[in-house]
């Protein structure tokens, strides 16, 4: 998921939100690259710019 915005406190805003379901951390080979032991991982990236 991608979004972002501008607000009159804190500027201009990104996010960045990847979320994984079925996911193995110890699974590194193919076909199914880190997928198969039923855990969650969820990536959040958020960056800002502040307007003056």
């Amino acid at each position: 998921m991608v979004g972002g915005g501008f607000s009159t406190d804190s500027g201009a805003f990104a996010n960045v939100v990847m979320g994984q379901e079925n996911f193995d951390i110890k699974r590194w080979r193919r076909p199914h690259l880190l997928q198969g032991a039923g855990q969650k991982i969820r990536l959040k990236s958020r960056g800002r710019r502040q307007v003056q």
